[in-house]
């Protein structure tokens, strides 16, 4: 999957638009969105969503964020998925 921001990437504002993009080969029904600040303890900030972005607010410069997005379909959710962050 392509995720923006890119992991990495510096110099967010105080909100960021995170983004990725279905996968090709269908079957997902919904995404469930995990952001903050512990990358081993993420919270839940989106259940079950449609769309393929979230928008996190009130960032604090200089903090590392940490995300992850686990598509959920027939099968049930996918497991050990990527993290990615942003500072």
């Amino acid at each position: 999957q392509n995720f923006l921001p890119v992991n990495g990437t510096t110099g967010v504002g105080e909100q960021q638009i995170i983004s990725w993009e279905a996968p090709a080969s269908g079957g997902v029904t919904s995404y469930d969105v995990y952001f903050g600040t512990e990358p081993f303890s993420l919270p839940l900030v989106s259940d079950n969503q449609a769309g393929t972005s979230y928008t996190a607010t009130g960032l604090l410069p200089g903090t590392t964020y940490y995300w992850q997005i686990s598509p959920n379909g027939d099968n049930g959710s996918a497991i050990n998925c990527t993290i990615t962050s942003f500072i």
